[in-house]
């Protein structure tokens, strides 16, 4: 979007593709919701639209300094996890009509409907009608479901399946309590289809998506046959003939989860050092955390489409290695990678259900914290193999 444009926009004032705010702190909640409608694109404009930061209602300009700092926490709102599917958009600093403003560019989603989660826990899905942001009604929601375009893999019908392949009662259970505001379920006339379309994990007509599956497949490996985490542990430094463990770790994301932790957990050896009578110190080989930091980046990052192995926890006496199919994707390089602004999503949908799921607290940390927990153990840095085609290799050395 050039200046000229962006003139034009800001000129004529607020419509379902224009919004003007005075500040960005205090209107912080009301953006975000403004950002999700736009992304939902319900008016079906297909050209990106546009929040204008520093803008009094009346039209004068606000004055407001604009700092890295601003600029940094404006753009931090895609990687809050709160706005999911990921949006696409741009936060750039312009000088309109004499005014300095912020223009949050927002384009619309092809992987809508699109959700915002306030700070209450409460997600909705918003749409723009005229110059209103407001909540979308259910006619709107499968007016959003049926124009989604399945562009990311993750939320590619799976053909052969039907909803009789999904644990429905652990949906209604466990994860759509999770994923949906109590207000509407208590609309208690939604169709199982229209829900689960709405949350990505069916087809408006009922067929599966891979992210369905995974979350609540019955037997996700006849239809994902490669989807499951293999765990061995080797006797010595190196690979041999003998295998202490080797076992294939499967299920729907939530088990699988929690089962290789707990295959990680007691294979960690704790030692205690007693220092005085009254006071010891408890040392752990790993650090539990930083591990499930690095498995579920495994699990969120790899190529769940080409690739036909699994993810490999490889564990040896100094060493463990984490193997992850599918190499560097979009933006990431060997040079950003790990880097707290370096964030691409392959599987946006499964990055949302690991959110739901409280697999994932905060997108992009996961790294970053898997390097702190290791430096307080005692542990040198992992250290990351991205040479290998169509894989990421993590090694953790053990703490000395």
């Amino acid at each position: 979007m050039d200046e000229a444009e962006l003139l034009n926009l800001f000129l004529y004032g607020e419509t379902d593709r224009v919004e003007h705010k005075e500040r960005f702190y205090e209107a912080k909640d009301k953006i975000c919701q403004t950002i999700c409608a736009f992304a939902n694109d319900l008016p079906n404009h297909n050209k990106p639209s546009v929040v204008f930061i520093g803008q009094k209602d009346d039209g004068t300009c606000a004055n407001m300094t604009i700092d890295t700092k601003l600029l940094e926490d404006i753009a931090s709102i895609r990687n809050e996890g709160k706005i999911l599917p990921f949006p696409t958009m741009e936060v750039q600093k312009h000088t309109l009509n004499g005014c300095d403003v912020v223009a949050i560019i927002v384009h619309p989603s092809e992987n809508t409907p699109i959700f915002y989660t306030d700070d209450k826990r409460n997600n909705h899905i918003w749409v723009r009608v005229g110059p209103s942001t407001r909540k979308a009604t259910r006619s709107e929601e499968t007016t959003l479901t049926r124009k989604r375009k399945y562009v990311e893999y993750d939320v590619t019908p799976v053909r052969q399946a039907t909803l009789s392949d999904l644990n429905l009662i652990y949906l209604h259970e466990i994860y759509i309590p999770r994923a949906v505001s109590p207000e509407i379920l208590e609309e208690n006339d939604r169709p199982i289809e229209h829900q689960l379309s709405a949350l990505h994990l069916s087809t408006p007509d009922g067929i599966p998506t891979v992210t369905g599956l995974l979350v609540a497949g019955n037997t996700i490996r006849y239809f994902l046959p490669d989807v499951y985490i293999q765990f061995v542990r080797y006797p010595g430094d190196d690979i041999g003939g003998i295998t202490l463990d080797d076992q294939q770790i499967d299920g729907r994301l939530d088990d699988m989860i929690k089962n290789i932790m707990d295959k990680i957990r007691v294979n960690i050896t704790t030692q205690t050092n007693i220092m005085t009578s009254d006071k010891s110190i408890v040392k752990q080989d790993y650090p539990l955390e930083a591990l499930r930091q690095l498995v579920i980046n495994a699990i969120l990052h790899r190529d769940y489409e080409m690739s036909r192995s699994p993810i490999r926890v490889v564990w040896f006496d100094d060493r463990i290695e984490i193997i992850s199919p599918g190499g560097l994707e979009g933006t990431v390089n060997k040079e950003n990678f790990g880097q707290p602004y370096a964030t691409y999503y392959r599987n946006p949908n499964l990055a949302t259900v690991m959110k739901t799921l409280k697999h994932v607290e905060q997108f992009g940390a996961g790294i970053r914290i898997a390097r702190k927990l290791l430096h307080e153990n005692g542990n040198p840095p992992p250290e990351f193999n991205l040479d290998v085609s169509n894989f990421v290799i993590v090694t953790v050395r053990k703490a000395t």
